[in-house]
């Protein structure tokens, strides 16, 4: 018999607790997002009912439909490529959108929270692997230069970066891609003083100890706790 949900979740924190202390760090340094995309809503509810708080999302559509069945106090985030033509949906349950990865996107976000007198909470997504099939800004340099005028925006919440680490077994090249998105990061830091610059995500279930030890202060596992994705 495989392990059940509430087994997976302690062996989750058993590992980043772990991994937190390898590099001497605080396990409570660290947030979980568990990724719950394609993930049925009586699963998030037990996940909920395992102590978890906040989930991302990745599809639009399948979040509102799903958000509105689920307890109000959990923090959705959104973590997926958002198109312009969807970020009128994204106030019906996004309190975090970690996908910003143009001006434009930001300031169409910015609109919709602030004429609802709400502020998203916003990462700018970095490409750190040069991988065509991911999304996110180009380079450091473009982010960084985008970031000032992200973080004047009413409505909008600037908190730091998010990655997705390189489809590979290759250990160091995933710990190099993680390098590069902490030295932004230190560099967000710098540039933007006033901003609350405290947020650095990455690391899914297959390299999030890794993340843990190039410095993530927020993860998003997904399949080990809910098992692979269903292909829908």
């Amino acid at each position: 018999m495989g392990m059940g949900l509430k087994d997976r979740v302690e062996e989750l924190y058993e590992r980043v607790e772990a991994a937190a202390a390898r590099c001497g760090r605080s396990a409570e340094e660290i947030a979980v997002v568990a990724v719950s995309k394609t993930v049925a809503a009586e699963r998030v509810r037990e996940a909920y009912d395992c102590g978890l708080r906040v989930f991302g999302e990745s599809r639009v559509q399948e979040a509102v439909e799903k958000a509105p069945e689920l307890p109000k106090d959990i923090e959705w985030q959104f973590i997926g490529h958002l198109q312009s033509n969807k970020v009128k949906f994204l106030p019906q349950f996004a309190d975090w959108v970690q996908s910003v990865d143009r001006v434009e996107i930001a300031e169409k976000l910015a609109r919709r929270y602030h004429e609802l007198g709400r502020t998203v909470q916003v990462l700018l997504e970095l490409n750190t692997s040069g991988e065509d099939s991911k999304h996110g800004f180009g380079s450091p340099q473009e982010a960084l230069d985008a970031a000032s005028q992200i973080a004047a925006l009413d409505g909008v919440a600037l908190r730091g970066a998010m990655t997705i680490g390189p489809f590979t077994d290759n250990e160091s090249e995933i710990r190099t891609a993680f390098a590069v998105l902490r030295r932004f990061f230190e560099q967000l830091q710098t540039k933007l003083p006033d901003a609350r610059i405290d947020t650095l995500s990455m690391g899914m279930s297959n390299d999030f100890e890794y993340a843990i030890e190039e410095g993530a202060t927020m993860i998003r596992p997904g399949s080990v706790l809910f098992g692979p994705r269903s292909a829908r």
